[in-house]
This record gives C-alpha cells, sequence and structure tokens, in this order.
C-alpha cells in the first residue's frame, strides 16, 4: 500500500495496482498495518488555517475497504505506528513535536489518546517512526537530521546522526532473516 494524493493506493505482488480506496482523504501521508487487515492512515489538513484550527485527522481503513475517522485534532498528524502486540497505536504532531498513545479497543477503534513524549527541538519535528523488537521508538526527526531513540516508557534513550538534514522515515534490518529495507 501506498498513501499519496487521490488515495491509498492498493498493490500486488508483482507492483501492479489493485485498487485505489481512500480518495475522500485529500493528504494521505503514512500508514501502519495493524495485524487484522486493516491500516491506519495519517491525514495532515492541507492548508496552514486548517492546520491551525487542529484539523488534521487519523483514519482507519479496515478490511472489507470502508474508511473510519478515528482520531482528530492534531495541527499535523504524520508518523504512526502500532505496538508489536496491537494494543496501542502512536501518532506524532509534528508542528506540536509530540507523540500520543491511543489504546486500541478492537481494530480501527481507539481510546484514551495521552502524550508519550514530546521532542526537545523546536526547529524540528517528529516524521516516520518504527519499533525494534524491545519496544524502543526510533524517529526520524525532520529538521536536525537525527534518529531519536525512545525507551518503551517515552523517556529519550539517544539521538543518532544520520548526515541528513531531513530525515523522514525509519526502517530496521533484520540481520538474522537477512532482510533490509
Amino acid at each position: 500500500m501506498i498513501a499519496a494524493r487521490g488515495g491509498i493506493y492498493h498493490l500486488g505482488a508483482d507492483a501492479r495496482l489493485l485498487q485505489i480506496v481512500g480518495q475522500q482523504i485529500a493528504t494521505p501521508n503514512d500508514l501502519a498495518l495493524d495485524g487484522d487487515g486493516g491500516v491506519y492512515i495519517s491525514a495532515p489538513a492541507e492548508r496552514a488555517d486548517d492546520q491551525r484550527a487542529l484539523r488534521s485527522k487519523v483514519y482507519y481503513l479496515d478490511s472489507a475497504g470502508s474508511l473510519h475517522e478515528i482520531a482528530d485534532g492534531f495541527r499535523f498528524s504524520n508518523g504512526l505506528v502500532v505496538r508489536a502486540d496491537g494494543r496501542a497505536l502512536l501518532v506524532n504532531d509534528t508542528d506540536t513535536r509530540r507523540i500520543y498513545e491511543f489504546q486500541i479497543i478492537s481494530p480501527g477503534v481507539v481510546a484514551g489518546r495521552r502524550v508519550f513524549a514530546e521532542l526537545a527541538n523546536t526547529k524540528a519535528g517528529p516524521d516516520g517512526m518504527t519499533f525494534d523488537e524491545d519496544g524502543r521508538l526510533y524517529i526520524a526527526d525532520y529538521g536536525t537530521g537525527d534518529v531519536v531513540v525512545l525507551e518503551s516508557s517515552g523517556r529519550l534513550l539517544k539521538r543518532y546522526a544520520t548526515g541528513l538534514r531531513h530525515p523522514s522515515n525509519v526502517a530496521l534490518a533484520d540481520a538474522i532473516s537477512g532482510i533490509y529495507w
């Protein structure tokens, strides 16, 4: 699946386009699979005045292809990831530098929004995120050139310089299986 202007593009294993869904989302940004056949989608508001009015959202596309709005009130909803146990969704708001955690009640149903962490640098903002096998959260810090690592509690563990000014996503390699992304 690819989030891009015009919708969510569902591709087959051969990279052929199977279908386009979610065309009603003006600016789909990042995706997070839930393990139940659904996908969470961040959708930052397109216009700056809508961002200031906290009109950025998060959607859920279920396995039947139905789209559901599940959270709003963000300035710029961006990176998102589901915890390995499937019990929590983390969503960052690039403009406020906050990472929020939601409890997943059932596929596409979330509750209990809370601030999980806030990045300190006011000239940058969190973007793509992923977890490692120990539950540490890795965040591309767009504007600093770093990847920020948080403990499972949200406490800052370390920062890694990437050599880039605007890293936007993070992926970890699996050395055991030989799969690298």
